[in-house]
């Protein structure tokens, strides 16, 4: 925008400024002697060329009834205690809750101190400070006074700008909407008065070049300059013509006790000139505002030459998006008949929450639901393990943004969970980011694995580890106690004299004694030791993360338990067996784990050979 040029004529600003009324000034105490003192100490006091002007209260509430005649108050130099202990107190309540005056400046003076913590008056009531009647001096009380005033100026300097600004916003909002040029320069006349509160005589005018002969175009004009628009210019008003002459020819932007030219330069080089009468000279935050306002709407004649250009290309648009929205449409229809028509659970779910816009007939099968009753279900509710879920996003988000035969445990509303086969793919649908979903239930498939894998690993008969499968199990953990240098035991166990229990009464007897054995065993161990059946009625537990003093420990309490067991047989007879141990601990000279399982193996050979019925440390 263009410099501001102020008239060269003496301002009037002095006598504005000495007329103005003085700052108002609320005494509130209920000793008149303080009242006499203060307006002694401050009557001679001037700020900003305006003198003080005391208004007067006795009590708290006739501190309210004078705030409401008074609500212009500056500054309130208000006592504490009065007609009771808190009554100042609840006078700032008062003011700052119910009023909601947040301009006004307070002083708390007290003659009694003790009765309220300065930090906390000053933090709960917004008390700008907080003095005892004794330490305010005739020096003090006017340092204090002067500095609650120019807090107060500060205040309302910024609630004015605040209100300029709002101003500037709302009418250049009003004036964007004007759709022919002559309704906006009407408009910015309008709304510039209003900004400046003038009298709202005006003209808005441009010139295809600035010279003294080239004519002026009047676009609009207000109050006693209506005639312009119908009357020869320099004829009509003389003076104000050759003011707007001026400033074209200068491009400066002339602000004067009786008018303010404002020069407008738009971004595509057209003069524009502004004329409005003022009653009044401009103060420094008007000149401010009108250069905002002048910066904010000078674009806006450009955009109106647009408009024109733009209302003629809109039909050929519209046109043109009947067109494609009809041939998407059309596209949409066939890709929704070939995904209900698929034999695999379809859908297209949104990736911002995760909520299907289209399924398929399969899919709503799948999930054991019908379209009617899907309210609420996304993707993340479906996932059985949420970290799941977390992948398929990651994935999706991703550079490729697809996901290929993904095996997961999927959750139906009714409660039970299914394995499914997932794939996906990014997509636009909308303009929003979706995911096509192809779903497949896997879950037989999966129950199969799990009975191969149970079968691979299990003992049909105890259901504890198989022989390869503890073995297996147990490499890896000795590899890991070498390595990490963690303790490791292992423990052999054998049932005694099995043979003559299964000669005596049979391999059905035998069998339920072995399957008992095997429960009892694993009773007696923690959740993270693993029992192996190595063949008949051979054992072995590897516990890792244990000393060989706590391994002897667990396998005499197997063994106890062991022998207090008793087995019923089919004549109601009962059969009491034992069984015997032998432990060995992980040793640096074990090469490999068959060292430490043959190091107990041995030891449990000395229990049999020691009498049974016993628990032997490996050497």
């Amino acid at each position: 925008m263009a410099k501001l040029v102020f008239a060269d004529k003496k301002s009037q600003r002095d006598d504005v400024t000495a007329s103005r009324q003085g700052w108002k000034v609320l005494i509130v105490d209920d000793d008149a002697e303080v009242h006499t003192i203060t307006e002694l100490a401050l009557r001679s006091l001037t700020f900003l060329g305006r003198p003080i002007e005391f208004l007067h209260a006795y009590s708290g509430i006739e501190a309210r009834e004078v705030l409401a005649r008074a609500p212009d108050v500056s500054l309130i130099l208000l006592d504490v205690v009065m007609e009771t202990d808190d009554a100042g107190l609840r006078f700032v309540e008062h003011v700052r809750g119910e009023v909601g005056n947040t301009k006004v400046r307070i002083v708390l003076r007290t003659g009694q101190p003790g009765q309220a913590p300065e930090q906390d008056v000053i933090l709960r009531y917004d008390i700008n400070d907080y003095k005892a009647k004794t330490e305010l001096t005739q020096q003090k009380l006017y340092t204090t006074v002067i500095t609650a005033l120019r807090g107060y100026q500060d205040l309302i300097a910024l609630d004015s700008g605040r209100q300029g600004l709002r101003k500037i916003i709302d009418a250049s909002a009003t004036l964007m909407q004007s759709r022919s040029m002559q309704m906006f320069a009407s408009g910015v006349l309008t709304q510039l008065s209003g900004l400046l509160g003038t009298t709202g005589c005006g003209i808005l005018c441009t010139q295809a070049e600035p010279s003294e002969t080239a004519d002026l175009t009047i676009i609009a004009a207000s109050g006693k300059f209506e005639p312009l628009l119908s009357s020869p210019s320099e004829t009509a008003a003389p003076d104000v013509i050759g003011r707007i002459r001026s400033v074209l020819a200068s491009r400066d932007t002339v602000i004067a006790d009786t008018h303010t030219i404002l020069y407008l330069r738009t971004p595509n080089y057209r003069d524009v000139v502004i004329y409005v009468e003022a009653d009044r000279p401009l103060e420094e935050l008007d000149r401010s505002l009108l250069e905002v306002f002048g910066t904010n709407i000078s674009i806006g004649f450009d955009n109106l030459e647009m408009i024109d250009r733009i209302v003629q290309n809109n039909e050929v648009l519209e046109r043109r998006v009947i067109e494609r929205t009809r041939d998407l449409h059309d596209r949409e229809a066939r890709l929704l008949t070939i995904m209900e028509a698929s034999p695999i659970a379809v859908a297209i779910l949104k990736l911002e929450d995760e909520q299907p816009i289209f399924a398929n007939s399969r899919f709503y099968d799948l999930l054991g639901l019908t379209a009617e009753q899907t309210d609420g279900i996304t993707l993340a509710k479906l996932f059985a393990d949420p970290a799941d879920r977390g992948r398929v996003k990651s994935a999706l988000a991703g550079e490729t943004g697809l996901i290929s035969d993904l095996e997961i445990s999927l959750n139906r509303p009714q409660g039970d969970s299914f394995w499914g086969l997932l794939s996906a793919r990014r997509l636009v649908v909308d303009e929003r980011d979706c995911a096509l979903v192809w779903l497949y239930d896997i879950s037989q498939r999966k129950e199969m694995e799990r009975e191969l894998r149970q079968f691979a690993t299990t003992d049909h008969l105890t259901s504890v580890a198989n022989r390869r499968h503890f073995l297996e199990k147990a490499t890896l953990e000795f590899e890991r106690s070498r390595r990490y240098g963690h303790p490791l035991t292992v423990i052999m166990a054998d049932i005694d004299f099995f043979k003559t229990i299964n000669d005596t009464h049979g391999h059905q007897v035998g069998d339920r004694v072995i399957r008992d054995f095997a429960r009892t065993l694993q009773s007696c161990l923690r959740g993270c030791d693993l029992v192996g059946r190595l063949g008949g009625e051979e054992f072995a537990v590897i516990l890792p993360e244990t000393p060989a003093a706590e391994a002897l420990s667990a396998a005499e309490r197997s063994r106890a338990a062991i022998e207090a067991l008793e087995v019923t047989l089919p004549d109601g007879n009962s059969l009491r067996f034992t069984a015997s141990f032998g432990c060995a601990s992980r040793n640096e000279s074990d090469a490999s784990f068959d060292a430490t399982l043959a190091r107990a193996d041995a030891a449990l050979y000395r229990s049999k050979e020691g009498g049974r019925n016993s628990v032997t440390a490996a050497d």
